[in-house]
């Protein structure tokens, strides 16, 4: 009985262990709620923004947001060919005076090439092209050119354009007295003669490189002889170029219109064109991205990278333009010549160029490009920057405690202002003291076509990649009618000599022999100190198409055209 007893015992132990782990079995099956990172999902995405994720028991619903966007409209592909017809609305930096491109001042470039024609036109290579004379012929000696003009060419009122007309521009610009900036690239033409109405003769007094013949065709603006009078001029234009004045209200624009009859066929593609004058850069370029604006002249340097990421940016010619200081030679210190090369030796060149021109610049000591026939390498580095040297000259030359003058620039120019301020540091370490003046458009050019100035005068000259004897007709330059240059007065014999005997040798190696002592005289007696190139910075709006520019970056407006 105990056997059995105990076996019964051990049968029921067994069937109670049995009972109880069955029992744990059925309880962890039981549904249960896991907080834990699922080890392994799978995403289904429907579009009734439901997405299941599920692994044994656990369920996670989100919503998947549906984006539906329109399908736009199709547009019609900007042209791309020209599309007569439009405004151009262009902003500048100073107003327009009045129409006489005689003058070569800064603020006539808007017009001097889309109202006037010239009798050539350079290309960029500097390669001679017909313009209002079709073809010429130099003459072995230099003693004359021969012109066979266009025919057919009208002037804006309906005349016609024949050898009268370039007579009478010829006689203007060969009269010192009311040939301006004309005048000294025409001083060796002795008297013209016109065959007949297509054809004029050009002598000169003396054997003339033709570079020097073909430069003084390239600027000379044909104007009409009815308003080629400067009374006339403050009013009223008439030339042969693509546009016309249409009209002119002083200090708020001056709007040109189509010429219907312009001798290109087909040009200009614009029927008009507005010219708007602005006393302060920054609200110009403002307009230019507000879009009131379509193009800007003379782009602000420190504007000029920011630009260039959503407009289009054209530098213009190299070589066309250079920043310059005149020094009047006649007012104390400046009589003394140390202290003017006290000057050079103070300018930093590399400074101004990186930041006041913001880049856009070239330093240089002469503006000669290297292709030029008065080049030479020793202009590099000439006048090195130092400060000592400058003390030291001007110590010597009787101001050891220093002195006192003015720097003037022009209003509405930032570039002309941050060199003044450059200069003006430099020289106050020396014990030099300086007051900038901004002056006004019209006491600007007052001071600078007069040599008025207190003393130092921050301006720019041009045409120092032509001919050398382009760049010595500049107002400070030029060895007759000079507002500094005077043979009773301030007068640079070897300059004077060298500019006249490059102008006259029909000899390469003379010519290049002449402006280089005419350079060296220029660079010994600083009444004018050159320190950088000058680029015209012109900006516009991918739409505007067809511009380009002449190679002392005058804008050229007779095939541009709107792609809107």
């Amino acid at each position: 009985m105990k056997v059995v007893q105990r076996r019964n015992l051990l049968a029921i132990s067994v069937l109670l262990l049995l009972t109880a782990l069955l029992i744990v079995a059925c309880n962890t099956a039981q549904p249960q709620t896991v907080e834990k990172v699922v080890e392994r999902t799978v995403v289904v995405e429907k579009q009734v923004t439901a997405v299941v994720e599920k692994e044994v028991t656990t369920v996670v619903e989100k919503e998947v947001a549906v984006v539906v966007t329109a399908t736009p409209e199709p547009t019609e592909a900007p042209p791309s060919e020209p599309v007569p017809g439009g405004t151009l609305r262009v902003g500048m930096i100073q107003d327009i005076p009045d129409f006489d491109a005689y003058s070569r001042n800064f603020f006539y470039w808007p017009i001097a090439r889309n109202i006037y024609d010239t009798l050539i036109r350079y290309d960029h290579s500097l390669n001679p092209q017909p313009q209002l004379a079709e073809s010429w012929e130099i003459a072995d000696d230099g003693l004359s050119i021969t012109l066979h003009l266009r025919e057919g060419v009208k002037f804006h009122d309906g005349s016609d354009f024949t050898s009268a007309a370039v007579a009478a521009n010829l006689e203007r610009a060969t009269d010192a007295a009311r040939g301006v900036h004309q005048y000294n690239a025409n001083r060796n033409v002795e008297s013209w003669e016109t065959p007949d109405d297509y054809t004029v003769v050009i002598k000169y007094s003396k054997p003339t490189p033709a570079g020097l013949m073909l430069d003084a065709l390239d600027q000379l603006p044909i104007i009409s002889p009815e308003t080629l009078d400067t009374e006339t001029l403050k009013t009223k234009a008439i030339g042969t170029g693509p546009f016309m004045v249409a009209e002119k209200v002083p200090g708020d624009h001056v709007t040109l219109k189509r010429f219907d009859g312009y001798w290109k066929e087909g040009l200009p593609y614009l029927d008009e064109i507005i010219l708007k004058p602005f006393t302060d850069p920054d609200a110009m370029v403002l307009a230019l991205e507000a879009g009131t604006l379509d193009f800007i002249q003379d782009t602000p340097y420190k504007d000029v990278r920011r630009l260039e990421n959503s407009l289009v940016v054209n530098r213009g010619q190299a070589g066309a333009l250079y920043y310059n200081l005149y020094l009047n030679v006649y007012k104390e210190p400046f009589t003394n010549k140390l202290v003017r090369q006290a000057i050079q030796y103070a300018l930093d060149r590399e400074t101004i160029v990186g930041q006041a021109l913001f880049g856009v610049g070239e330093v240089k000591w002469t503006a000669w490009p290297e292709y030029s026939v008065a080049w030479d390498d020793k202009w590099k580095n000439y006048y090195p920057y130092d400060l000592e040297k400058a003390k030291a000259l001007i110590t010597e030359a009787g101001y050891p405690d220093g002195f006192e003058t003015a720097i003037t620039v022009l209003a509405g120019n930032p570039d002309m202002v941050a060199i003044a301020e450059i200069l003006q540091a430099d020289l106050l370490t020396i014990g030099v003291k300086t007051q900038i003046l901004v002056l006004d458009t019209g006491t600007y050019y007052d001071w600078h076509l007069s040599g008025n100035y207190p003393g130092i005068h921050i301006s720019f000259g041009a045409n120092s990649n032509k001919y050398p004897a382009a760049q010595f007709t500049g107002s400070h330059y030029r060895v007759e009618n000079n507002v500094l240059l005077k043979p009773d007065g301030f007068w640079p014999e070897a300059y004077v000599e060298n500019v006249k005997l490059g102008e006259e040798t029909l000899d390469p190696e003379e010519q290049h022999q002449a402006y280089v002592a005419a350079t060296e005289a220029m660079l010994d007696e600083s009444w004018v100190i050159e320190y950088s190139w000058k680029f015209l910075v012109f900006t516009h709006h991918p739409y505007v198409q067809g511009f380009d520019y002449t190679v002392e970056s005058m804008p050229l407006f007779e095939a541009v055209w709107l792609a809107k």
